[in-house]
């Protein structure tokens, strides 16, 4: 590997290691809102989550030839700036 490639792959770590953190702060963040309301208001307490509307399910609909191409050069693209390399 070259020291490019080790950079790259190191600012992807360091990423993914802030975006667990962002995870792990907001379900704390619930939590403590969920509990203060159970606490506080329990009369008001919610049956179901508040932070998810709908279900997520998969995307069921096909994709055209334009659709796929357009996705992987979107998924090239964030690849490559995290990389570092040169579109």
């Amino acid at each position: 590997m070259v020291p490019k490639q080790i950079n790259g792959i190191m600012s992807a770590h360091n990423f993914n290691i802030q975006r667990q953190l962002e995870v792990a702060d907001m379900q704390a963040w619930m939590i403590g809102y969920y509990t203060a309301m159970g606490y506080h208001q329990p009369k008001d307490y919610p049956e179901k989550p508040m932070f998810i509307q709908k279900p997520l399910k998969p995307n069921d609909t096909e994709m055209t030839a334009e659709d796929m191409e357009d996705r992987l050069s979107m998924f090239a693209d964030i690849h490559n700036a995290i990389e570092g390399a040169k579109p």
